[in-house]
């Protein structure tokens, strides 16, 4: 009997076994490095056909990156590829110059070869200073909805000229989020009407790379991943080949201007940080500072005035728009210095929120009237 039992044991393990791999063979996971011409780690799919040339550039270890200039680059095979409720799309880019429409970093096109309104694309918006995702869902009823996710005005466009960057961006099911340079600049929910999709939707058009509406994307590329699920924060930082918590230590806040520092990167924040009228404490854009942070958010704009989730390293506070109670992981009050404000569609809180409720550092230098955070 006990050897009949370890028989059937060893019979469900090696499905088990058998299973996961089939699944996650099912998964492709493509690399180019673009190293020894077009190398690709996933080799069931390494037949590209290419419209760009190659470029001798140095990005961390690499050597080499393909150069956009003339074209763009498609992945020949990769009409096989089934988008389901998550993906990854990571990459180096360095741009040459700034072009009209929409510079696109990939897109599976339309079945009318319309690279702009296929199920998915991943490029920066026309007036170059946020990013988008554009993706598109089979409903229950057969139908298509698109959802455009955008980030706030993040990127400076001169400093995206002739300096390499790292870009990516993750859907999981029903959240987007944007990387830039290794940190979060914005998370975003599908809206609730179109969270009950069957799946992305799917056609038998290639993957490209580059491709935009009209003019291409002007830039050298390298060190491009594209998977069919959700990768962590940590995998997406570190594809950057830096370890990025360590590498980004501290974030700066001006009063009176809309830039957050994070080293020696510029972000754009919605609104100027200020103070409280009444109370004169320091109000900053809580989401475009921690966001930087890896903190993730949520916002409910029917829960009385508007309610904004935080999630950082195992705490959860939840604050309200002109109420200076908060809710500390559920169950317990946290009273502010002030009540958080609305200004430009953004939610400021006061700057003792990132010490008396998440207990990060931070300093104020008051000769350059700076708040200086460090995690």
């Amino acid at each position: 009997m006990k050897a009949q039992k370890l028989i059937l044991l060893c019979i469900v393990l090696l499905f088990a076994m058998s299973s996961q791999a089939f699944a996650s063979d099912s998964t492709p996971d493509m690399h180019f490095s673009f190293e020894n011409f077009f190398s690709c780690d996933y080799t069931g799919n390494n037949s590209l056909t290419s419209y760009g040339n190659m470029a001798f550039e140095s990005i961390g270890v690499t050597g080499k990156a393909l150069d956009l200039q003339d074209g763009y680059l498609t992945i020949t095979g990769s009409e096989s590829i089934t988008f389901k409720d998550s993906f990854t799309f990571a990459s180096w880019v360095n741009f040459h110059e700034m072009t009209c429409g929409c510079p696109m970093f990939f897109s599976r096109t339309a079945s009318n070869g319309d690279p702009c309104n296929g199920p998915v694309c991943f490029a920066l918006t026309d007036d170059y200073e946020r990013l988008k995702a554009d993706i598109t869902f089979l409903m229950p009823d057969g139908s298509y909805a698109s959802h455009t996710f955008y980030t706030d005005p993040i990127i400076y466009p001169p400093d995206m000229i002739d300096k390499w960057h790292h870009v990516a961006v993750v859907f999981d099911k029903t959240t987007l989020t944007f990387y830039l340079d290794g940190v979060i600049v914005c998370t975003e929910m599908l809206p609730e009407a179109l969270q009950s999709y069957e799946s992305i939707a799917n056609n038998n058009q290639p993957i490209c790379i580059g491709r935009g509406f009209g003019t291409n994307i002007t830039a050298k590329m390298d060190e491009i991943h594209f998977c069919c699920r959700a990768l962590p924060y940590e995998e997406v930082s570190a594809l950057r080949y830096v370890v990025i918590p360590e590498e980004q230590t501290t974030i700066i806040l001006t009063e009176g201007y809309n830039t957050v520092w994070v080293n020696d990167q510029r972000y754009l924040a919605p609104d100027i940080v200020r103070r409280d009228s009444e109370t004169d404490e320091l109000m900053i854009p809580i989401k475009a500072v921690m966001q930087h942070m890896g903190a993730t958010f949520n916002w409910d704009g029917n829960d009385r005035m508007g309610r904004i989730d935080i999630a950082y390293k195992g705490t959860a506070i939840s604050v309200w728009v002109m109420d200076v109670y908060a809710n500390l992981n559920g169950n317990r009050l946290l009273k502010l210095s002030c009540p958080p404000a609305n200004y430009s569609d953004s939610i400021f809180a006061p700057a003792s929120l990132l010490t008396d409720g998440f207990g990060i550092e931070t300093e104020w230098d008051e000769t350059n009237k700076q708040l200086i955070i460090k995690f």
